[in-house]
């Protein structure tokens, strides 16, 4: 028996605590860990920078404030996103019948994260999780030595380690015992396509379900009406921050014809004003850490809506895209073609609580962060409870008699077509005709 597997036994040996305990209470963990955060944030800011080679205040923006954000809106909403939830289906056989609907944990997910997003990546996903029910196996990026020192700390001191949360740091090895672990009910992972087909791979022989966030393009459309210089200073730092390695950065600028010559001028004049020069010194103004070419930057002509559209379509990556123009209404007809899990309209990379994180195509598949993403991390469990003084034999069970069907066809007729009093009046009387002789039997 291995370290890792001996490891994983003990989390799942403690599970049922951590899966038992009310969202109430599985709040106030994630709400001591928000606090520990902040006490710390100058700590994880300078630790991300030394992984990662981004500038202090990128970190502490893109990463601490964001899962700041991200933790503060799970302890809103949990609460309510669990509630059971109840409904009614008003049939003939079905009125009286109290339906509920249920989130129960599915035991341990593992969570396997990326070098890029070294820090709000893992916690977020992990809290995620965690108030979902489930304990947490998290293998972060072997590359973050230094935050992933820090997440261990913060996981230690709020109290979600050992019972709840196990990290194991290593390559791809770890990883592969982790996805194989019978225990492990699902998997996160964040990362390359490639990286991608291996833990989805690895994990269909298991039979075990994935959510894959594998990044994507982040195509532009820019509009002959929208506002250029917006447009160009967004786009280039959406292109450049994290060091041009933005899982929803973009990459490719669609640019309607009428403008594309003012835009390439603007995106040129947008990318001078960039502080490039790389520091060991966490407090360094560098904005990234070296120079590319912004012939990196792939800038498209278009002449129709419909062109514009088709070319993105025809990427094979679906995560985000953004559309620019100051006529929303025209923006958002556009946004409503584009086949991918994230648009902004005059804006982009951004992450807001509340977003269902993820894409379509090469991006993966799977959501995340929002409430539509519960039933991605629990076990939807319906449960139809019968009352006592209407539990009794229904119409649909034996005997099968002859005017079961006639009943059958008639009501359908009145209740999913064109029914009239007449044939109401009838089948009724038949209807309870029939369910007073089987109830007697």
């Amino acid at each position: 028996m291995t370290e890792i597997k001996k490891q994983i036994d003990i989390l799942a040996s403690s599970k049922e605590r951590w899966m038992n305990l009310s969202i109430k209470k599985r709040t106030k963990f994630i709400k001591t860990l928000r606090h520990l955060i902040v006490d710390k944030q100058n700590e994880i800011a300078n630790a991300i920078t030394l992984d990662t080679g981004k500038p202090v205040t990128e970190s502490m923006m893109q990463e601490v404030s964001a899962s700041l954000g991200m933790l503060k809106y799970f302890e809103s909403n949990f609460p309510g996103w669990l509630k059971e939830r109840q409904f009614k289906y008003f049939r003939p056989g079905f009125i009286f019948k109290k339906n509920i609907i249920k989130y129960d944990p599915l035991g341990i997910v593992a969570v396997i994260s990326p070098a890029n997003y070294p820090f709000s990546l893992p916690v977020m996903q992990t809290a995620f999780a965690l108030l979902c029910g489930n304990c947490v196996v998290l293998k972060p990026s072997e590359k973050a030595v230094h935050v992933n020192k820090v997440i261990i700390s913060l996981f230690e001191n709020s109290g979600l380690t050992p019972e709840s949360v196990l990290v194991i740091e290593g390559d791809e090895k770890p990883a592969e015992e982790i996805i194989r672990h019978e225990e492990v009910r699902k998997i996160i992972f964040t990362g390359s396509y490639e990286n991608g087909r291996k833990v989805t791979r690895l994990a269909a022989e298991h039979f075990k379900p994935v959510i894959l966030e594998l990044g994507g393009d982040g195509p532009a459309i820019v509009l002959n009406d929208a506002n250029l210089s917006l447009a160009a200073k967004s786009i280039i730092w959406s292109h450049c921050y994290s060091n041009y390695n933005s899982c929803i950065g973009t990459k490719i600028v669609f640019v309607q014809k009428a403008v594309i010559s003012e835009m390439k001028n603007l995106l040129e004049v947008e990318f001078s004003k960039i502080n490039f020069g790389a520091s060991d010194n966490t407090n360094t103004d560098a904005y990234i850490k070296y120079k590319k070419e912004l012939n990196s930057l792939n800038v498209i002509e278009f002449t129709s809506e419909d062109e514009a559209i088709r070319k993105v379509n025809e990427l094979p990556t679906g995560l985000s895209a953004s559309v620019w123009s100051n006529n929303i209404r025209r923006a958002r007809m556009l946004a409503n073609k584009i086949n991918c899990g994230m648009i902004w309209i005059n804006d982009l990379s951004v992450g807001i609580p509340g977003i269902a994180w993820g894409g379509s195509k090469l991006s993966g598949w799977g959501r995340l962060f929002a409430r539509s993403a519960i039933p991605e991390l629990t076990n939807t469990k319906t449960i139809s409870i019968e009352k006592r003084f209407t539990s009794r034999p229904k119409f649909w069970q034996y005997p099968y008699v002859s005017d079961k069907y006639e009943i059958t066809k008639v009501v359908n007729s009145i209740v999913f077509g064109k029914g009239s009093i007449k044939q109401i009046t009838k089948v009724m009387g038949k209807y309870f005709k029939v369910l007073f002789k089987n109830h007697h039997k």
